[in-house]
């Protein structure tokens, strides 16, 4: 995602779904903490942007954390923040204890929803490295139906929450428990869907990720226009293909005859370098390969 908050939607409506397992303090540390590594690697201008944490593995070692010493600093936020309010009662947190289990269940949700909807936008987290290679999520729903997502979820949870305010406790059970049902339902056919998209299209993204210069073929067609190239001296040719209705550039090896040998999807997007052959250049450097530009 481009942005934490957009990450904030599901997990308000977990939360307002099954209030008495999911802490919500828990669920935003988990987010914060991920997203650090970004900011990172984005004030060091280096990249990939998305690394460790941002795979299934490494964002378990943050829910661990989470779990383990998320509670104690979680309390200490919440009394420093209501000391500072002290005397704005609409702005003070409620202080609920956070119990082990509700811990659990938000860092685990938290985490790994984080790598998912990552991956499924940024072509540079791998997620289940280091175990396989490439992005199997990357693409499957469009960015534009991925922010409306995380934008309605959050509207639907704070529905929920709005209608726990309500005084009649009748009817506010009754509202409640039709809407839960409708997020239970809604969830189902989500998992599915994102399942069913994986199925069909998600696991040709994989070998866009299967390293450099393997020698495998690579049989998906490769869209968009060369802008710039490396003519290397075995008889190969190094290309950056631009494409206009999709945000990611393609480096792509091809042979004398146009054959493509093997493509990545570049890990930065909408950068005016990729302009000419200078980014080709600096992917070679590590792999002390004599080239001629063009």
């Amino acid at each position: 995602m481009p942005v934490t908050p957009f990450h904030l939607g599901p997990g308000f409506l977990v939360k307002e779904t099954i209030s008495k397992f999911f802490s919500f303090r828990i669920f935003l540390l988990t987010q914060f903490i991920i997203d650090f590594e970004a900011l990172y690697f984005i004030l060091l201008n280096q990249f990939p942007l998305h690394r460790i944490m941002h795979t299934f593995l490494g964002s378990s070692f943050v829910a661990v954390f989470c779990v383990i010493l998320g509670r104690p600093i979680c309390v200490a936020i919440t009394k420093r923040w209501n000391s500072m309010f002290d005397r704005i009662e609409s702005f003070r947190v409620k202080e609920i204890e956070i119990t082990r289990t509700s811990a659990v269940v938000a860092a685990l949700f938290g985490c790994y929803t984080h790598v998912l909807l990552d991956a499924i936008m940024h072509s540079d987290v791998i997620p289940f490295y280091p175990f396989m290679t490439g992005n199997p999520f990357l693409h499957i729903v469009n960015h534009e139906t991925l922010h409306k997502f995380c934008i309605y979820t959050g509207l639907f949870g704070f529905t929920l929450y709005s209608i726990g305010r309500i005084r009649n406790e009748k009817v506010k059970n009754r509202l409640r428990k039709f809407l839960k049902i409708i997020v239970v339902l809604a969830g189902i056919a989500v998992l599915g869907l994102i399942l069913i998209m994986y199925l069909i299209f998600g696991r040709g993204h994989s070998s866009f990720d299967d390293g450099p210069f393997i020698g495998e073929e690579y049989t998906r067609k490769v869209t968009g226009v060369p802008s710039s190239g490396l003519r290397l001296n075995d008889g190969l040719y190094l290309e950056v293909y631009n494409r206009t209705d999709e945000e990611t550039p393609i480096m792509v090896l091809r042979d004398n005859e146009g054959e493509v040998k093997w493509a990545k999807l570049l890990t930065v997007s909408n950068v005016e370098n990729f302009q000419n052959a200078s980014v080709a250049r600096v992917q070679l450097m590590s792999f002390n390969v004599d080239y001629t530009g063009y």
